[in-house]
Order: C-alpha cells, then sequence, then structure tokens
C-alpha cells in the first residue's frame, strides 16, 4: 500500500512538471533553419500564429466598421496581438489618404465609396469575406 501511494505521489508531482505546448517549433533546435525563419517571421512581420476575430455584420456600416476599429485599438493598446488590421482600419486609411482624416466616415456612402477603392485587392480579400448577400 506504502508502495502504491508513493507511486501514485509521484506521478501527481511529475504530471505537474509536465509542459503542454502546441507550438510545433520549439520542437526543433535553436539552430535550425525553421526555428531561425520563424524567429525572423516573429521579428519582422508579427508572427507567425494569427489571431483571428469573426465579425458578421454589414462591412459597409460605419457602427460595425467603428467598433472593429475601437477593438483593434483596444488590442493594441494592452500588447496582446502584434500588427493587428481590420476591415475597419483599412476604411480609416484610405479616407486619411483621400481627405487626411483618419477616422471612419460616419455617411454610408462615403464609405461606399471608399470600398470601391479597396474592393479586389489583396488585403481586403485576405481578411474578410467580401460577397454581398
Amino acid at each position: 500500500m506504502v508502495f502504491f501511494s508513493a507511486l501514485f505521489i509521484i506521478g501527481i508531482l511529475g504530471s505537474l512538471k509536465i509542459k503542454r505546448s502546441v507550438d510545433m517549433v520549439d520542437q526543433f533546435k535553436e539552430s535550425s533553419e525553421i526555428k531561425q525563419t520563424t524567429r525572423l517571421i516573429e521579428k519582422y512581420f508579427g508572427g507567425a500564429n494569427p489571431l483571428n476575430i469573426l465579425v458578421d455584420g454589414d462591412l459597409q456600416n460605419p457602427w460595425v466598421l467603428k467598433e472593429m476599429l475601437r477593438a483593434q485599438k483596444f488590442i493594441e493598446a494592452k500588447h496582446l496581438v502584434k500588427n493587428p488590421i481590420s476591415v475597419g482600419n483599412l476604411i480609416a486609411e484610405m479616407n486619411d489618404i483621400m481627405v487626411d482624416e483618419k477616422i471612419v466616415p460616419d455617411d454610408k456612402a462615403k464609405i461606399g465609396n471608399l470600398w470601391f477603392l479597396i474592393e479586389g485587392q489583396d488585403i481586403l480579400t485576405s481578411i474578410s469575406n467580401t460577397e454581398k448577400k
């Protein structure tokens, strides 16, 4: 009984030392090509593990775009994710280029005009479903 109790306690203590990780890159040596490439991607491109947040709504609605931009700024301020991007950010940047004001316009027609300028661009199609239902 003492032997099995000791074995059980050793098992519990040993299980606490198990490291849980799903990052396959950690399995490679530091000098390996894949590990070095991953470090470069993290340093210069913000990382290799994307975080996607699904927003179900009208992507030309000013309120939806402003909320997306607000969430993006919150994430940036908390340093939770490197280089976040959203459709709200794209519209604000395009508005900055057109009228020197980096905001999401309140008028849906103005957003439609800005949307027309970025529609079909790789960046937009990579972060949104542009199918209009």
